[in-house]
This record gives C-alpha cells, sequence and structure tokens, in this order.
C-alpha cells in the first residue's frame, strides 16, 4: 500500500515524467515484485481457509497482472507496436479483478466481513474503471476523456482502502487464532519464515529506490522552476518559424543560422527533435 501511494503521490508531481526517471525501471520491477510477494501471501491464505473459487480467480489476476506489466514494461521501452496489445491485457487485467471481487462476495470468502466489504469496494473500482476505459475509446469527445482520464488517475487510490480492509481481516484472523477458533490448516513455519526474509530484504530496497526517485523528483521539480526561464534565454538566438503543409497543418520550428552565416556557402543542417512523453 505504502509504496503504490508513494509511486502514486510522485507520479501526480511531475505527471509522466516520473517513467523517465534513471531509478524507474529498478523501482518498477521492485515494486512489482513486492506485488507479486503480497499475491503469493493471500494465495497461500486463501489455500489454507480453503476459499477455492477466491484462490483461483485471484491466480487469474496475477497471471493477467504478469501479462500487463511485461507488455506495458515493453511499450516503455518504445516498442509502439505492442500498445494494441496493452489495452487488451488492460481489459483482461480488469475482468480478472471484478471477477476476484464478484468472489469475495459470493463465495465461502464472504463469511468473513472484511473480506466481503474488500470485495465491495473493489468491485465498484473495477466497473468504475472498466466503463471510464470503454467510454474513453468510444466517445470522441476530447473534454469527456479528460474527465475520463482524471477518474481513471484518483479511482485506484481506492484500492489502499482496500488494502487496510485486509489488514483489518488479518488482524481479526490474528484474534481467532490466540483464541483457538480458526478454520482451516496452519501455516507452515518454513513458509512464514521465507515470507519474513522477503518482507525485510523489500523493506531495505524499497527504502533506498524512494529515496533515490525523492531525489531525482526534486530535480524535476527544480528544473520546472527554473528551466522555463533559461529555455527562454536559450531560445532567443533561434528564430521563430511557421511551417504550413498544402492541407493547412502547421508545424512551429525554431531556425539558427551559423556564426558569421554566408549565403553563398553550403552548411550542414542540424535538427533537433523535442523528446516524446
Amino acid at each position: 500500500m505504502v509504496v503504490w501511494l508513494f509511486q502514486r503521490t510522485l507520479s501526480l508531481l511531475i505527471d509522466v515524467e516520473f517513467f523517465y526517471l534513471d531509478s524507474f525501471v529498478v523501482w518498477f520491477w521492485l515494486a512489482n515484485i513486492i506485488s507479486m510477494v503480497a499475491t503469493a501471501f493471500m494465495l497461500t491464505y486463501y489455500y489454507y481457509k480453503q476459499y477455492w473459487l477466491t484462490f483461483f480467480s485471484l491466480a487469474f489476476v496475477a497471471v493477467a497482472g504478469i501479462c500487463q506489466l511485461i507488455i506495458f514494461y515493453l511499450v516503455l521501452e518504445n516498442n509502439r507496436a505492442l500498445e494494441p496489445y496493452y489495452f487488451f491485457a488492460t481489459y483482461i487485467s480488469l475482468g480478472a479483478t471484478i471477477l476476484y471481487a464478484t468472489s469475495l462476495i459470493c463465495s465461502e470468502a464472504s463469511k468473513n466481513a472484511w473480506l466481503k466489504r474488500a470485495g465491495v469496494l473493489l468491485l465498484t473500482v473495477g466497473l468504475i474503471l472498466v466503463t471510464t476505459e470503454v467510454c474513453s475509446v468510444m466517445l470522441h469527445n476530447t473534454q469527456a476523456k479528460v474527465v475520463y482520464q482524471k477518474i481513471q488517475m484518483w479511482a485506484p487510490l481506492f484500492t489502499d482502502v482496500i488494502t487496510v480492509l485486509f489488514i483489518l481481516n488479518f488482524a481479526n484472523e490474528q484474534q481467532l487464532l490466540k483464541s483457538g477458533n480458526v478454520d482451516g490448516a496452519a501455516s507452515p513455519k518454513s513458509l512464514q519464515s521465507l515470507l519474513a526474509i522477503l518482507s525485510v530484504a523489500c523493506l531495505v530496497f524499497t527504502v533506498t529506490l524512494a529515496a533515490m526517485l525523492t531525489q531525482q523528483t526534486g530535480w524535476v521539480l527544480a528544473w520546472r522552476g527554473v528551466g522555463i526561464e533559461k529555455a527562454v534565454e536559450l531560445a532567443k538566438p533561434f528564430e521563430p518559424r511557421t511551417f504550413v503543409e498544402n492541407k493547412g497543418d502547421t508545424l512551429r520550428y525554431r531556425f539558427m543560422k551559423p556564426l558569421n552565416y554566408d549565403a553563398k556557402k553550403k552548411y550542414p543542417l542540424v535538427l533537433c527533435l523535442a523528446a516524446e512523453f
């Protein structure tokens, strides 16, 4: 929960530039490894509680999520041809999430009040994301798309509340365990030790990377504070021009002649393209 809340906070501060920070790739894989560890923990819990429908639906969510993450990483590495597959993987992942949420509401897991509440909230978020995703694709109204994108950006924040509900569920399970009133087989101590070791290792790496990302985000914000003025100053020697094609489409650009320019001489042309985010 803390990892994704931290990531969303930084991405809200610097928008898509967050995905191009030097440490993002390592952070990307670490954050998702932590999610996989958490998913493995939940699968283990459902297995020992014998919540089979919830167990298999979460396994489906995990497989769909891994496929989506791999495609997202490849697209981020400029494999733009995979973008249609990413959207398809997103729909599959959202569908799997809705199935998982439904299992928390309608299966044996619903006997646990905290799990049922988490399922209701997760189902609500999933339906909101599916609706806004479909509307943003089908509608061609730019203003409406902006609204849908904002909803898609803020809706996942409720997943942090879902995490709190899961934590409350495990706190309740711990109380039942102490009282001896708990169903299902006991989890092996070796598995508990392994999960504890993985949790500590993830915590150390997360704190280290979070510090690096915070520093790099600070650099981006600092550049935004003074960078615009510097950019204006640097642009002064360049002559502003506009290219208009036959269809009327325009392209604004800047042109700078060489020092001591001589119209009778030939010069190499240096073309600089702005980075695309």
